[in-house]
C-alpha cells in the first residue's frame, strides 16, 4: 500500500487583530482561530470510541460554543506587514513539444487551486461576480443573517480561450455556466488521466455557497448551513466541455490540494439547527441540544444529486485527547479531510478532527492541519501539529505535536516545510521589553526560533506524537534569527537549504544549512536594503526576491516601491546580490506579495528563464518618504534571466504589457478579482480580471514603462 502524508497544523497565539483585506482566494489568507475559552487542548488526537462518545463531544461543544456564539478575539501579536512564504520548489514548468507556465505552487508535485489554469493551448478562467472578503472588520451582529445582495446576479462562469502563436493571441470558444447564482467559485484543477490512447481531460471545479463565511471567522454560527462542492468536467473538447461527477460536502472549504489523481478537500462544519438562538445559554438551546443524535450533528455529501449520506461516522473521527485534562476541550465545529480519485471519484474516503483549523500544510509524503487553541500543561501560545499520511484507505493519523510561537496571520503554511522525514517549521513569539527614558516605553520584541519535528513511537498511552529533534538557536548556535525588532517577511525551504528573511531597517536573508535536521544551521547572511516577502528558486544556486524598498529617514523606516532582488546562493555561507531591480515609487504594490499564484516562472533549460509579475506602479516627485505617489499603470512586467555562465548570471527587463493607465476619467486603479501572467515559448497573455491580453515576447506590444 503506498503511503504518502498529508499534515494539519494548528495555530495557537494571544494578541488582537481583525484584518480587513480582500481576496479571490479565501485559503490565501489564513486568520488565527483561536478560541481563549480558559480550555486546554491535549496535544494528541484519539480515535472516538464510540457512537455515544462523538454524540457527547458534539453536543458538549454546542453546548459551549452557543453559550459563547463567537471565539474570542484573541489574536497573534507583531500583526505589522508580515508575511510569510516557503516550501520545497514549485512547480515550474510543464513538458511538452513547447514549454508552458503552469500554476505557481509551494510545493513541487502538490497541485493548487486557483482562478486560472493553462494546459498549453486552452486557458480556463473563472469570471466571478463577487469580491469575498475574507477578514471585513465590520461583522454583523449575532443571530442577524449575513447580508445579502438585493441586486439579482447571474451565476457565475468559466471562460474557455484557445490560444494561437506568431502573433499570440486568445479567442473565447465556450463558457460553463455554474448551476445556480448562490455558488462562487474558489478555484480549478485541471489534470490529465488515462493511457496514451484513451487519455481525458478534465476540470475540477470548486464552489462555495457562502464566500463571506470568512468575513465572520469567529462566529460559530456562520459557519453551519454552509455547503462545499466539486463538479468534474470533461473537456476533451473544450468546445463542449460536459458535466460528469459531482458531491456537495457539508461545510465551508479551508484550502484543498491535488497530488496526481487524488483531490483532498479540507472543510469546516459546524452541526446547524434553525431553532438554536447563538449567544444565549437558554433553557430552550439545552434542550434542542440534547435532543440532537449523532446523524444530526455529521456533515452529509450528496453525490451527482443522489441521497444525503453522512461524510464520516465515529470510526473515523480524531477528537481531542481529554484523559489528563480536567477541564476538557470541546468545539462544535468538525474538520473533515476527504480524499476523492478523481479516476474512479464515487468512492470518497474521509476523516474528521474535533476542533478548529486555520489552514493547511501538504507535501507529496504528507498533509498538516493547524488550529488555534492552548495546549496542556502550560498556557503559552504555540502551534499544535496534527499529521495525516496518504494511503489507499484514505488519510491516516500519523501524530501530532507542538511548536512555541506564531506562525504568522498571512500564509502561515509557508513557513513549514519537509525534507528527510522532518518537519521544519519558523515560528515567532513577542517577549514585552520595556525601557526607560521619558516614562516607560512597553514594546513588543520578536522572537524567532526553526523547530524540526519527527514521528516518534507510540508512548505508553498508545498516542502518536511528532517530536521534536532539534531547536535553533540552541547552546551550540546561539546566534538569533533576525536582529532586534526584526519581524520575519518570507521563508523558503528548497531541498537542504532553508531561506529566512527578516525586516526592521534592512532585509538581512539568512541561509540555513537543513542537511542534518536534527542539527540546523545558520550557514551564511546578506544584508540588504528593503525586504522581500517572496523569495523563489532560479536553478539551484540562485533565487529571487520579491518585495519593496525602505528608506530609513532615521526613525521610521517607509516602504517604498517594488523592489526585486536577484541572489547568488551557490556558497551558502556567502550569499550575493547579484542585481537589484526598482520600479516604482510608494504606493507601488504587486499581487505577488500577498499571491505567490501571481508569479509567472518557466525555465527554458540550460539556465535560460523567463518570469512575468503584475506590479500596480505608482510614480511622481516625492516630497518626503511616507507620501504615496499616484497611480501611473498596471502591467504585467517580463524579465529574461540567464545563469548559463558561472559568476555572470544577468536578470534583464523584457518590457511590460500595459493594461490599465491613469487619465482624466481614471484616477484611481481598478479593483481586479485576479491578475496571472501565462507564458509559452515566445507568448505572453496576460488575464487581467475579465480581459485577456497577449503578445510576442520582445514585440513592440511591450512597452518600456513609463515616465
Amino acid at each position: 500500500m503506498k503511503r504518502n502524508a498529508f499534515y494539519i497544523y494548528g495555530l495557537m497565539a494571544t494578541g488582537s487583530l481583525l484584518i480587513s483585506a480582500c481576496s479571490s482566494n479565501s485559503s490565501n489568507s489564513s486568520e488565527p482561530d483561536n478560541e481563549n475559552t480558559g480550555q486546554t487542548q491535549n496535544i494528541s488526537l484519539v480515535p472516538a470510541q464510540s457512537d455515544a462518545q462523538l454524540e457527547a463531544y458534539l453536543k458538549q461543544g454546542l453546548m459551549d460554543g452557543t453559550a459563547r456564539a463567537a471565539l474570542e478575539d484573541d489574536q497573534p501579536d507583531g500583526t505589522t506587514e508580515e508575511t510569510g512564504s516557503s516550501d520545497q520548489a514549485a512547480g515550474d514548468a510543464a513538458q511538452s513539444d513547447t514549454l508552458f507556465s503552469e500554476t505557481n505552487l509551494q510545493v513541487q508535485g502538490v497541485d493548487e487551486a486557483d482562478k486560472v489554469k493553462f494546459d498549453g493551448e486552452y486557458i480556463y478562467v473563472t469570471e466571478n461576480n463577487i469580491t469575498p472578503c475574507n477578514f471585513c472588520a465590520e461583522a454583523t451582529p449575532l443571530n442577524e443573517p449575513s447580508p445579502v445582495n438585493e441586486t439579482p446576479v447571474p451565476p457565475e462562469e468559466i471562460s474557455i480561450y484557445q490560444t494561437t502563436d506568431s502573433p499570440a493571441a486568445t479567442t473565447k470558444i465556450s463558457t460553463i455556466t455554474m448551476d445556480n447564482a448562490n455558488r462562487h467559485i474558489d478555484g480549478l484543477y485541471l489534470f490529465s488521466h488515462g493511457n496514451n490512447s484513451d487519455n481525458s481531460k478534465d476540470l475540477a471545479v470548486i464552489t462555495s455557497k457562502d464566500p463571506y463565511v470568512w468575513s465572520y471567522w469567529n462566529n460559530y454560527s456562520f459557519w453551519s448551513d454552509q455547503h462545499t462542492q466539486l463538479s468534474i468536467y470533461n473537456v476533451n473538447d473544450p468546445v463542449i466541455p460536459t458535466k460528469s461527477w459531482s458531491i456537495d460536502i457539508e461545510g465551508t472549504l479551508i484550502d484543498s490540494r491535488r497530488i496526481e489523481d487524488k483531490l483532498y478537500l479540507v472543510t469546516r462544519h459546524t452541526p446547524y439547527d434553525p431553532s438554536l438562538n447563538w449567544g444565549s445559554d437558554s433553557e430552550e438551546n439545552r434542550n434542542t441540544i440534547e435532543s440532537l443524535n449523532l446523524d444530526d450533528m455529521l456533515p452529509k455529501s450528496i453525490i451527482n444529486s443522489g441521497s444525503s449520506q453522512s461524510l464520516v461516522d465515529s470510526d473515523n473521527c480524531y477528537v481531542p485527547d481529554t484523559s489528563q485534562n480536567n477541564d476538557p476541550y470541546s468545539s462544535p465545529a468538525l474538520i473533515t479531510i476527504s480524499s476523492i480519485d478523481l479516476t474512479a471519484p464515487d468512492s470518497v474516503q474521509s476523516v474528521c478532527i474535533g476542533g478548529n483549523t486555520n489552514g493547511v500544510f501538504a507535501s507529496t509524503d504528507a498533509l498538516y492541519i493547524f488550529n488555534s487553541n492552548y495546549y496542556s500543561g502550560d498556557n503559552e501560545a504555540g502551534a499544535i501539529i496534527h499529521k495525516f499520511t496518504y494511503t489507499d484507505a484514505g488519510p491516516s493519523y500519523q501524530g501530532s505535536g507542538k511548536v512555541l510561537g506564531s506562525l504568522g496571520w498571512n500564509n502561515p503554511s509557508f513557513r513549514m516545510g519537509e525534507n528527510r522525514g522532518a518537519l521544519f517549521i519558523v515560528s515567532t513569539t513577542y517577549e514585552e521589553e520595556i525601557t526607560t527614558g521619558l516614562g516607560i516605553d512597553h514594546s513588543s520584541q520578536p522572537t524567532h526560533r526553526l523547530t524540526v519535528l519527527k514521528e516518534s513511537d507510540p508512548d505508553q498511552d498508545n498516542n502518536l506524537t511528532l517530536e521534536q529533534v532539534a531547536i535553533l538557536p540552541n547552546e551550540q548556535n546561539p546566534a538569533p534569527i533576525g536582529k532586534p525588532g526584526e519581524r520575519i517577511y518570507s521563508v523558503r525551504y528548497l531541498g537542504d537549504r532553508g531561506y529566512i528573511v527578516t525586516f526592521d531597517k534592512v532585509d538581512p536573508l539568512y541561509v540555513l544549512d537543513l542537511s542534518n535536521p536534527e542539527a540546523p544551521i545558520i550557514s551564511g547572511e546578506l544584508e540588504i536594503e528593503g525586504y522581500s516577502d517572496y523569495l523563489h528558486p532560479v536553478g539551484e544556486n540562485h533565487l529571487l526576491g520579491i518585495g519593496k524598498d525602505a528608506f530609513n529617514d532615521g526613525n521610521t523606516t517607509w516602504y517604498q516601491g517594488i523592489q526585486i532582488g536577484f541572489f547568488d546562493v551557490t556558497d551558502i555561507s556567502a550569499p550575493l546580490s547579484i542585481k537589484t531591480e526598482l520600479i516604482g515609487m510608494r504606493g507601488s504594490e504587486t499581487e505577488v506579495s500577498y499571491d505567490h499564484k501571481a508569479f509567472t516562472f518557466l525555465d527554458y533549460g540550460e539556465g535560460q528563464y523567463r518570469m512575468a509579475l503584475p506590479i500596480q506602479v505608482s510614480e511622481g516627485v516625492q516630497n518626503y518618504p511616507s507620501q504615496r505617489l499616484d497611480w501611473k499603470y498596471t502591467g504585467l512586467h517580463l524579465f529574461d534571466i540567464n545563469t548559463r555562465v558561472t559568476g555572470s548570471s544577468s536578470m534583464e527587463g523584457a518590457g511590460v504589457l500595459i493594461s490599465e493607465q491613469s487619465d482624466e476619467s481614471t484616477r484611481y486603479p481598478p479593483n481586479t478579482l485576479k491578475q496571472r501572467g501565462i507564458i509559452k515559448g515566445d507568448s505572453i497573455h496576460y488575464v487581467y480580471g475579465k480581459q485577456i491580453l497577449s503578445a510576442d515576447w520582445g514585440s513592440p506590444e511591450l512597452l518600456e514603462p513609463i515616465d
